[in-house]
Formats: structure tokens, C-alpha cells, sequence
């Protein structure tokens, strides 16, 4: 029995997240007239809503006793009963709580009745409990084979299995051995060749599971045709079933590239979390302990695609086609993807054009930003309801009132544990809104709603396959959008402030929410309908992408209409659009008849729908955060485009529909944006690769390649170059998935530009997946690369629950450094996903020292070390005068944190939880030891909340006040400036209504947090001291977090403070529209006309920013719009180009204002050789122009030029190096000023030939060569 009772601060939230469940008995369907009784075969078929305490829900119930244990009528033994609603599984009911009897329907067809508690899984199983056939897969971070409810749950592939044995050796001759209709662990519990007893083990006592399995036969070869043993050796696997996946009996391990999917190192609030979302989905129910899952009769197969749920995206995509390849019919995502990349998309579209059933989560910080996988076109992204006075208990209560979140003027009353619920229809704030909202489940978190809606979908599968139907999956997701109960406007009231719903005027076509998606599934309803043979007509919009960005004049719409259970086959279609994400009004751009399928639905006129948004005002969100006045809203420019398909004699209308955007900007580039096909998670960078002084943009892209295009958009000869397939991918040829889709490729991230040669060049260095690549400027690989990490780093061996959790790889983007001295070559240095800092030399050769384990000393001598993560990028400085630089780079090792849980909380707000603490290393780069004084301990709130994001951040490195700092934050605690020797300098203000200027437009000053973002470094005010700007998100939405149902008016904000003092600037905070994630903020020069500099800022909701130092505004011609999530900091050219690209795969080029040579911090990390040193020159010369030689007399010539700069063209080079015939020559030029003429008088010998020219700063970055052919004499 699990028992996720949480007995800390959060008590209620966490009852609440843990909602989940167990799974069921073997066989599938509906229950027999004759001798009826139990949950098995209940008397009643009736699947509907019950409005009455007592019905027939009450009867034939599991007896499981977290299903009602509070309920006054419930069978439980008293021993089992709660007096607390929330420590039962309400979520499951279709009928009222006598414990809530607060809770009436104000409004609608329900309008006077007691509120149902829960999404009707009850009424559901009144007719169907699922089918072992119906499988669904859990991508998420493993199983925990000792739990006990799912044992018997977990799908075996009879492919890489022999028959099962009776205890005396004799085979059963079928793998049902026991003969109860299903294949799973117990018909091979008397198989004698099944050991329970082995080092590693780590099922339950005397119970066999998977696990068990995978000991006793994963090594094995099986003789197709006898279902017997050919062979087992030792260390070897045999892919019997060809599948292209050796021995996978139950499940795959991406992460770790086995056929093990064991949990082995899940931590922070990802521990047990793929068992916690099977649970959910298919605990064994009606079996007198713990929960029922949604489908207790469904079978889950476990996949292993990383250990956190924030994963590699195309792990998560290898998942989906294993899990499509091998018969699964629901998979379930509880994941953040790190990137989208065009092969994970291409996954979601093989799984749907096989009849895969996708349920997906959004994040869990109550945003409206794209999150992926989820939002892949044909995934559903699941939202979830909650009681208004969830997370309202007595230790949260004090929390809130110190804080002055309630009990104050215009803040909701804190009421303790006792509040009457009065409403189930608040969106959960630990969840996600927007646009492409699909249903809710009665759930707190993103997670635990995801994979109930994948136990919802396995009983509507399962229901059509008991009657010979397949469903498709577009119909299993209207069965369960149009039979959803719409959550409406009036049935929201209650304790605190209700989120948006529905008009209940409208017809129920129209009452889709950004919040509820098409509200609460109603999952009796659905399967009614599938019984009743109610099918909708498929209905589905396929092109263009979820949020395109659409600057032309129509738009094409293509799809899928069809009607397979129409009288006929015959169906009326219609295409609509309207302003905003749940338009008031619609516009019919295109109807017909068929009875056939119909792909092509026409265009839409683009100008109609910009006219149509030029008047349009986005409503008010109450759910969401406020933005500043007068501002741009991020979603003006949305429109939402609704397919609709009424099937001759079916009641329910297929619908499918969604948001784009129509926008035009005259300062776009010709030809952009650009759809890249692909995620733009990575950074862009401008440089000159050709040596023209006309920079290139090179833009890595997370499909494995790294493009440079010119500035007329075309790509460079010998672009774009490629990475290598991921390694996950290894081995697996044979799978049908990966033969029509290809191997993926490892992402990039950052590009680091640098001159490994020291001669001059532009080399492209990029860390993907295990490597670290390097490319020529023509594209060519630099001599030497790739090189990749530590493969003795990373592994099973290494991993621990909990507490070590390396993976294999990179995250960060690498930097460059002079470890060895300002007179040796350069250095790659790039931390790793391993727990290790590496340095390489521009030979590919490893620094000595190196690589460096991030591990706390201190910490291994208590016995207490973590292994851990190190994805944040490294500062660059020489930090003690020593002639060397130094590494600052921060660790994911998190001490003194209590557990979580399965589920995103954040009770650490309330638990006293800053006594964890994370760490920050200075490292001695020219010996590799940690530094005195390191590693510094940041404490912070909630930096295991987030797994793999959360706890620290990029450090920065700067002289402030004379004196050379560390800026360092961590997530919630505090942003401060530390001293070379680790002491504290300074704190930045960020604590009560001292955190704002006095003309900052935050309309919540409750306080500050840091989340997951890094901080920049510049002159804002232009008055020679510099500021120090960071993402920070006001407290209020803290406590939206930790109470899930409650709406405190909050603001994102972007932070500046005066770094000599830490108060912030007088306009600072400013409110900016969404997270950052990963990201960072420019600052540089938008506006040439202004004595002050600006922060180039973008989010998650696609505005780029451009705010003045002085006024926190946009300065004229920003925002930019792009629709999409901005994940990176735009980059900056010497011509006034600015380029960004989203998350959804679309390449921004804007001509701005902006002055060449930026001084701030222009770009990401600072510059070019991604140094994260405000100090540092990254920045080489350009090479001098119109080179002339004219020849005088014996042996003299005049050389002129146009000269280069010493960043790029602007300023004075320390001086020239020249070459004759390649051989480097003092000619004694003294430089000039970038722009000017250069003039000289020159001496060649008679055996020149050639005459190269190259400007060296002080810094000793060398610009590209100008060659010049010496003239003959006469």
C-alpha cells in the first residue's frame, strides 16, 4: 500500500497533489445481469452524474479505502475512516460529498443541484473498468518495482518471454498460466527459472515482479516458434521479438539505453514520479488498500526517458515511438521537454497516425507560455479543478498572514483547515492555461491530472474495443472535450476569487476556456457515449503549427474531416475564426457537405482578421498575471480558428480548433520569420565567418544543426552543419519508428565563438548531447573535434534515489578561457550533466586538472555528498591578479532540503526550507582545485521543487565599485554580489516594498522571488555605475502556488538594482509579461537617441522587450511580437540587425536603431567567448578594408587601408600584425582609429609576394586578415 499522506506545512495541497491511485482486476467491461453485486459486477450500468448523496454510485464501490473513507455511508471498517474530505479520492466521484454541502450549482442545466466532487470515473466504471489489452504507457522517469499495487499491472512483452513453467519445470504451453484471462507477473510466480532473491533486487518480499522478469530472462534468446529458451549468456541480449530493442520484457530505459526501466535516481519532486502517474492511471483496484487507479483494469508499460520530469526531448520522442511500436493505445506525458525538436514532433505524429492517444501536461507554474510535448498538434493538454479552499490549512494560513497575502484589505480571508468548500471548479494553479487547454481533471498539479486523463482515455479506448470499435484519436478526444462538464460563470464562486469561465448563455460550442480547456471530463459521459454507439465525426486542424505567427495576407487551413459512424457517413463541416483564445464572436470562413474526407478547409483573410483584432480588447484574466497598464498584451494579436463536424444522426460535434497569430511589423527582415522546423532554445549569435566585416547569424538549432545565414537570409556555402545521433538512439535500427522517422541528432546549445588557432579565424564550438563540436568558419571541423565527456561519469552504477543523479552530457553552453596563462593557447570549458567541470585545449587535448568534480568536500567528509547536475553556464576571470582565469560555475547539489514528494509543491514557501542550501565553486583554472572559500552555500525556499532547473543559476563576473564580484542567485533565495574569497559584498534589495523603486509600475509589492532565470550586468542610467538586472516574480504568486485554488493579483518583473548599494532603480521593478525559464537579459544601446541604455527582455508569451534605464518602458518600436516563447536573449549586430527565435521553431530578423560595437552586455553571456565577465573583450577586430599596395621605389611601397576597429569597427586596435608570404614581420604600422585611412610607407624585400594585415586589441582577440598581392617593381 502506498500511503501519500503528507504530514508537513503543505498537509492539504499535498493531499490533494498525491489524488492519485491503484489499479484493478484482470478482466475487462461490463457487468452481468444475473448474480450481480461488487465493484467487478455492479447491478447498475448507469454512467451519468449523480445529484443525490445517495445512488447508485454509493453501491457496488470499491473497497479500496482512500476512495470514500470519508464519506458517512462508506463500507470501510472504521479502523480506514477519515472525517477529511480531502484524504479521499473525490476526484474519482460522480456524485456529491455529503461533506461538502456548500457546493450547489449556481447556473446552467445543474442549476440548484449539489456539486459533483469529481470527474465521474465512478459512473464510468459502472459499465467499463478498462482491459489489460489497453495499454498505456507512462514516459516519465521509471518504475518502483517494489510497489506492490502495481505488480500486477505492468504490461509484459511475450516476445522477449518464454512460456512460463509450473513449479516442477513443466511449461504451461500459454503465457496465461493461471488462466485468468491475463498475461502479468503472477503466471510466473511458480516459475522455478524466477528467482526473488538477487543482489539488486528490489520488489517486494516474496512477490514477483518485472523486475524479477528482467533477471531471470533479460539475457535470453527465445525460439519464435516454441515460445522456449534457445540460449542465456551472461552480458549479452537478443532481440527476439525484432523490434529493435534487445530483451525488453517490460518496458525500456532511455536514460540509461537498457532494457532496465527501473527508477533508479528520480529526486526533488520527481521521486516516484513515473510510479506516482501509473498509479494514477492503472493501481490495482478493489483489492482493500490504498487507491484505484482511473483504469484499473488497464495495463501500464513503463518507460524510462530521463530521471526528472524535465527531460531530453528526444528521449521523451524515442519513447513515444517504442510505446507506438509496441501496442500501446493511451501514452501518458507528466513532462517538460528542455527543447523541441523536429524529431520529437515527428514522434507525436507517427503515434497519432497509428491511433496513439496522446495526454500531455503543460508546466506547473500557472503559466500561459507553449509548453512541449504538449503542445504538439494532435497531443491534449490537460488542465485541472480543484476545491476553493484546497491548500487553505492552518500551518499555510500562518504563512500568509506574516507574509500580508490575507486577511488584509483586498486580500481573501485565510481560513484554516475546516473551510466549507463551495465550489470544485477552480483552475488548479499548478497546472497550465492558454489556448490549447483540452480538458480538467479534478486534480493540483499538471502531473496528476495528465494521468488521470490517460486512465480517462484507456476507459473510452477500452469501451470501444468491447464493442469492435478502434477508436481514432481525434474521436477518443472528442468523446471526452464534448462530453466534458463546462465549468461556467457563477459555478466558480466561492472562497477567494474564481478564475474566467463560460457564459452559460452561449450554446456548449462556444464555452471552451483558456483555464478549463472544455471543462471538467465527465468520463461516465463518455463512455455512455461510445456504448450508445454516439461517436463524433473526426474533426481536426492540422496546418498551420499551434501559435504560428502569420504576417501575410491568408492563411491556408488543412486538416481532417471524416464521419465513420454517421448515418451515411454523411457530415456537414464548417470553418470559424474569431478574436482572441475564446472569441465572443465568429466569423464563418468556409463550409461544405461530404461524406467522404475533406483535408483542405480553405483560407482565411488575415487583413479581415487584423481589423477584427485592431478593435479587439483581450478580457480580463483573474487566473493570470497583471500586466502594467497601458502596456501591449501579449495576446492581442491572437485569433482562434474552430473546425466544427455534425455527423448525420450523432448528438455530439466533433470540434477541433486553434489560436494562431496575425501581425504585421515593417521592420521584419524580408523573408522573416523563418520557420525553422524545429526548437530555438539555443542562443543566436552574429559573427563574421568570411572574413567581409559583414557578420552572419549563426543559429543552432535543436534537430541537430547549426545554420549561418547572411544577411539576404540565404545560408553560407558549407553551412549548416550537423551534430551526431544521440545516443539514446544507439542500437535500434530495427525499430519500425526510427526506420521511418530517422535517428536523431544531438541538440546544440549556445554557440561559443573563438580562435582556437590564435591566427585569427571564427571557429564554432557547441556542446550536443555527449560532445563538444567545433567548426572552421567554412564549416569544416576544427582538427581535433569532437570530444565528449566521461563515459565512467555517468550511468546505473552511479545512480542513487535521491541523492545521485548524474546524467551523460551537456547542458550548458561552453565558454572560453586562458587557464594556463594569458600567453598559452585558449580553452573549452564546459560544466557537465555528469556533476564535472571540463576544460580542453584548442587541440582537443584535455587541460590538465581536469575534468573537476563539483562535489562539496565538506559534504563527502560527512558522508552526505550529492551527485549532481551542473547545467548553468561558467563565469570567466582572472578573480586574484594571478595572470590566469578562473571558473565560476554553480552545481544542482541541494543540502539540507525535506522531501516533496511525487508532485510539484511548494510547501517549502511555508516549511522553513531555507535551511537548504545550494552551491556555488570558484575553481583555480590553471590547477583545477576549488578555490579558499569555496564553495560558496546559497540558501534558498524551494530549490527542490523543479528537479534539473531549479536549484542554482548562472553566475556573472564584474568590477563594481572598483572591486571585482560574483553575482550569484539561487532559486528563492537571495540575488547578492560575493567577494573572490566567497564573502558576501551586498545583497540586492528584494524583501517587502523595499524591493521597488519609487516609480516602479508593479501593482503587486508584496516582495520578490528568483526562480529559475540569470542575471545581467550593465550601465543602465548611463552614469558610469553598474546595475545588476534580473527575472524575479512578485511573492503573491508564491501563495497562488501554494494554494493552488486562489487568484492573488501577482506581476512577472524584471528586476534592477544599483550594484554598489542594491537598492533597486527608481523605475525598477518594471512588469514584464511571463517567466524566463533559462534565460537572461541583453543590455545594450536600442535607442541611440537616449543618454540611458535599455534592457532587451523576452518571455514565454513572445513579446521582445526593449525598457529604458531610466523609465522601465519600451522604448519606440518595441515589443517585437513573435507569438512564440522567446527561450534565449536576442542577439545583436554591428549593423543594427537583431535577431531571436522561438521555442515553437520560428527565426526572427528585425533592422533596429541600435549603433554598432555595444558596451553593455549585448548578448548572451556578455559576448561572443560566452565569458559571463562584464569586464572581459570578447570581441575581435575587423579586418582592415580596400587594401592597397602601390609600389614606389627600391623595394618601398604605400600602404593604405581602411582601417578596423578594435571591437569589430569601432574604436583603436593596440596594433597590427603583418605577414609576408604567411611569415609574421614587424613593419612597425601604428594603428588608427576604426573608420579612418591608414597610410604608411612600407619596406618589402624583393621576395615578398604577399602582404597580410590583422588588428590585435589589448585584449589579444586578432581580427581576420586582409591580404594583399605585392606588386612587381615596373
Amino acid at each position: 500500500m502506498r500511503d501519500r499522506k503528507n504530514t508537513r506545512a503543505a498537509a492539504v495541497l499535498a493531499t490533494v497533489c498525491a489524488l492519485g491511485g491503484i489499479g484493478g482486476a484482470a478482466l475487462a467491461g461490463g457487468a452481468s445481469a444475473a448474480g450481480c453485486g461488487g465493484f467487478e459486477n455492479p447491478c447498475s450500468q448507469e454512467t451519468a452524474q449523480q445529484f443525490v448523496y445517495h445512488s447508485v454510485q454509493r453501491e457496488d464501490t470499491p473497497n479500496d479505502p482512500k476512495y470514500d473513507q470519508s464519506e458517512p455511508d462508506t463500507q470501510q471498517p472504521p479502523a480506514n475512516r477519515s472525517s477529511n474530505f480531502y484524504e479521499e479520492d473525490f476526484d474519482r466521484f460522480g456524485f456529491p460529498s455529503e461533506l461538502t454541502p456548500s457546493a450547489i450549482y449556481a447556473v446552467g442545466p445543474n442549476a440548484g443541484k449539489p456539486m459533483v466532487a469529481g470527474f465521474n470515473a465512478a459512473g464510468a466504471w459502472k459499465a467499463e473498468r478498462g482491459r489489460p489489452d489497453t495499454v498505456v504507457t507512462i514516459l516519465d522517469t521509471g518504475i518502483v518495482w517494489g510497489d506492490t499495487e502495481l505488480r500486477e499491472q505492468i504490461h509484459l512483452n511475450t516476445g522477449e518471454l518464454p512460456y512460463p513453467e509450473h513449479a516442477d519445470g513443466s511449461s504451461c504451453g500459454t503465457f496465461d498460466c493461471n488462466g485468468d484471462g491475463v498475461v502479468n507477473v503472477s503466471d510466473y510466480a511458480q516459475d522455478p527459472r524466477v528467482s526473488l532473491s538477487y543482489a539488486g533486487r528490489t520488489g517486494p518480499t516474496g512477490l514477483i515482479t518485472g523486475q524479477d522478469l528482467i533477471h531471470a530472462f533479460g539475457a535470453c534468446q527465445i525460439e519464435s516458434a516454441t515460445h522456449l529458451i534457445s540460449q542465456c549468456v551472461t552480458g549479452q541480449h537478443f532481440d527476439n521479438d525484432h523490434n529493435g530493442f534487445a530483451n525488453d520484457i517490460a518496458g525500456w530505459n532511455f536514460f540509461d539505453n537498457n532494457n532496465e526501466p527501473a527508477d533508479l535516481s528520480s529526486y526533488f519532486a520527481a521521486e516516484r514520479h513515473g510510479t506516482g502517474r501509473a498509479g494514477d492511471v492503472a493501481d490495482k483496484g478493489n483489492d482493500g488498500v490504498g487507491s484505484i487507479g482511473v483504469c484499473p483494469h488497464c495495463q501500464v508499460m513503463p518507460v524510462r526517458i530521463w530521471d526528472t520530469f524535465v527531460s531530453d526531448a528526444n528521449t521523451f520522442a524515442l519513447g513515444i515511438l517504442y510505446a507506438t511500436d509496441n501496442g500501446a493505445k493511451v501514452i501518458e506525458g507528466a513532462n517538460g521537454s528542455l527543447y523541441h525538436s523536429a524529431f520529437a514532433e515527428s514522434a507525436s505524429q507517427y503515434a497519432y497516425d497509428h491511433g496513439v492517444v496522446q495526454t500531455f501536461s503543460g508546466d506547473d507554474l500557472n503559466t500561459g507560455n507553449h509548453n512541449y510535448p504538449a503542445n504538439y498538434g494532435h497531443a491534449m493538454l490537460i488542465q485541472g479543478t480543484v476545491p476553493d479552499t484546497a491548500g487553505l490549512g492552518k500551518e499555510n494560513k500562518q504563512w500568509l498572514e506574516g507574509e500580508k497575502l490575507c486577511g488584509f484589505s483586498g486580500q481573501p480571508v485565510c481560513f484554516g483547515s475546516n473551510a466549507p468548500v463551495q465550489t470544485f471548479f477552480r483552475g488548479a494553479n499548478t497546472t497550465q492555461y492558454g489556448g490549447k487547454s483540452s480538458i480538467s481533471m479534478e486534480g493540483a498539479t499538471g502531473s496528476v491530472n495528465t494521468s488521470k486523463a490517460a486512465g480517462a482515455a484507456g476507459l473510452v479506448v477500452s469501451a470501444g474495443l468491447d464493442h469492435g470499435i478502434a477508436l481514432r484519436p481525434d474521436e477518443t478526444r472528442e468523446l471526452l472535450e464534448q462530453t466534458a462538464e463546462r465549468v461556467l460563470t457563477g459555478n466558480t464562486e466561492g472562497t477567494g476569487v474564481p478564475d474566467p469561465a463560460a457564459n452559460p448563455a452561449l450554446p456548449p460550442d462556444e464555452q471552451w476556456t483558456p483555464h478549463f480547456g472544455w471543462g471538467r471530463a465527465n468520463v461516465g459521459a463518455a463512455v455512455g457515449a461510445v456504448l450508445s454507439g454516439d461517436i463524433p465525426p473526426e474533426a481536426a486542424i492540422a496546418a498551420p503549427d499551434w501559435y504560428a505567427p502569420l504576417t501575410g495576407s491568408n492563411v491556408e487551413i488543412t486538416g481532417l474531416a471524416r464521419a465513420r459512424f454517421a448515418t451515411g457517413g454523411q457530415f456537414h463541416w464548417k470553418l470559424m475564426w474569431g478574436a482572441g483564445e475564446a472569441p465572443s464572436s465568429w466569423t464563418t470562413a468556409s463550409e461544405g457537405d461530404s461524406n467522404g474526407t475533406i483535408t483542405d478547409f480553405g483560407s482565411i483573410d488575415l487583413n479581415a482578421v487584423r481589423a477584427a483584432l485592431a478593435t479587439f480588447v483581450v478580457p480580463p484574466d483573474s487566473g493570470g498575471p497583471t500586466f502594467a497598464a497601458g502596456e501591449p498584451n501579449p495576446f492581442q494579436n491572437e485569433f482562434t480558428v474552430q473546425l466544427e463536424v455534425n455527423g448525420q444522426g450523432i448528438p455530439l460535434t466533433g470540434i477541433d480548433r486553434r489560436v494562431l497569430d496575425a501581425f504585421s511589423d515593417p521592420t521584419l527582415a524580408p523573408g522573416y520569420p523563418k520557420r525553422m522546423g524545429t526548437g530555438g532554445e539555443s542562443p543566436t549569435r552574429y559573427v563574421d565567418l568570411t572574413g567581409n566585416n559583414v557578420q552572419e547569424l549563426v543559429v543552432p538549432t535543436e534537430d541537430g544543426l547549426v545554420h549561418a545565414f547572411k544577411p539576404d537570409g540565404s545560408e553560407l556555402p558549407g553551412w549548416p552543419v550537423h551534430t551526431e545521433t544521440e545516443q539514446a538512439a544507439l542500437g535500434h535500427t530495427g525499430s519500425p519508428g526510427l526506420a521511418a522517422l530517422g535517428l536523431p541528432r544531438e541538440p546544440p546549445r549556445g554557440p561559443l565563438i573563438a580562435d582556437l588557432a590564435s591566427n585569427g579565424s571564427s571557429d564554432v564550438i557547441v556542446a550536443a548531447g555527449i560532445h563538444i563540436y567545433a567548426w572552421q568558419g567554412n564549416g569544416q571541423p576544427v582538427p581535433g573535434f569532437p570530444v565528449s565527456s566521461n563515459p565512467a561519469f555517468c550511468g546505473p552504477a552511479l545512480e542513487k534515489l535521491e541523492i545521485s543523479h548524474p546524467k551523460c552530457g551537456f547542458l550548458a553552453a561552453p565558454a572560453l578561457a586562458h587557464l594556463e596563462g594569458a600567453g598559452k593557447g585558449p580553452d573549452i570549458v564546459e560544466p557537465s550533466l555528469d556533476g564535472h567541470l571540463y576544460a580542453w585545449r584548442a587541440d582537443g587535448t584535455p587541460v590538465p586538472g581536469y575534468p573537476v568534480a563539483l562535489v562539496d568536500p565538506a559534504e563527502v567528509a560527512k558522508g552526505e555528498q550529492m551527485v549532481a547536475e551542473s547545467i548553468n553556464e561558467a563565469a570567466i576571470g582572472d578573480l586574484t591578479g594571478s595572470g590566469h582565469d578562473d571558473i565560476v560555475v554553480a552545481s544542482n547539489e541541494v543540502y539540507g532540503a525535506g522531501k516533496v514528494g511525487e508532485e510539484v509543491n511548494f510547501s517549502g514557501i511555508t516549511s522553513g526550507a531555507a535551511g537548504s542550501t545550494a552551491r556555488l565553486y570558484a575553481i583555480d583554472g590553471a590547477t583545477g582545485k576549488i578555490m579558499p572559500g569555496w564553495p560558496v552555500k546559497l540558501p534558498g525556499i524551494i530549490q527542490n521543487v523543479l528537479p534539473l532547473v531549479g536549484p542554482g543559476q548562472d553566475a556573472e563576473i564584474a568590477k563594481i565599485g572598483g572591486e571585482t564580484v560574483i553575482v550569484a542567485s539561487v532559486t528563492g533565495g537571495a540575488l547578492k554580489e560575493l567577494k573572490p574569497n566567497g564573502e558576501e559584498a551586498r545583497t540586492m534589495r528584494q524583501e517587502g516594498s523595499g524591493a521597488f523603486g519609487a516609480s516602479s509600475d508593479a501593482s503587486d509589492k508584496s516582495g520578490a522571488l528568483n526562480l529559475f532565470e540569470s542575471a545581467s550586468v550593465g550601465d543602465l542610467l548611463g552614469s558610469g555605475t553598474l546595475d545588476v538586472v534580473k527575472y524575479e516574480l512578485s511573492l503573491s504568486d508564491a501563495a497562488n502556488l501554494l494554494l493552488v485554488s486562489q487568484n492573488f493579483p501577482y506581476n512577472h518583473l524584471i528586476g534592477a538594482w544599483d550594484g554598489t548599494t542594491g537598492a533597486p532603480l527608481p523605475s525598477y521593478p518594471t512588469v514584464t509579461d511571463d517567466f524566463q525559464f533559462l534565460s537572461a537579459n541583453d543590455i545594450a544601446k536600442i535607442d541611440p537617441t537616449l543618454p540611458s541604455n535599455q534592457i532587451v527582455a523576452g518571455t514565454g508569451l513572445g513579446l521582445l522587450h526593449a525598457y529604458d534605464g531610466a523609465t522601465g518602458h519600451d522604448v519606440p518600436g518595441f515589443p517585437k511580437e513573435t507569438g512564440g516563447w522567446l527561450a534565449a536573449p536576442a542577439a545583436l549586430s554591428f549593423d543594427g540587425r537583431m535577431a531571436d527565435m522561438t521555442r515553437e521553431g520560428y527565426l526572427f530578423q528585425w533592422q533596429t536603431s541600435a549603433p554598432a560595437c555595444q558596451s553593455q552586455w549585448p548578448t548572451f553571456r556578455h559576448d561572443q567567448q560566452d565569458s559571463g565577465n562584464y569586464n572581459h573583450d570578447g570581441t575581435p577586430p575587423d579586418a582592415p578594408e580596400a587594401v592597397t599596395l602601390t609600389a614606389l621605389k627600391k623595394g618601398k611601397y604605400r600602404l593604405t587601408f581602411t582601417a578596423p576597429g578594435d571591437n569589430g569597427p569601432c574604436g583603436t586596435p593596440a596594433s597590427y600584425r603583418t605577414l609576408v608570404n604567411g611569415a609574421q614581420v614587424n613593419l612597425g604600422l601604428k594603428p588608427v582609429a576604426g573608420g579612418s585611412t591608414f597610410s604608411a610607407e612600407v619596406t618589402l624585400s624583393s621576395k615578398a609576394r604577399t602582404l597580410s594585415i590583422q588588428a590585435i586589441d589589448a585584449a589579444g582577440n586578432i581580427g581576420k586578415a586582409a591580404t594583399v598581392a605585392v606588386p612587381r617593381a615596373g
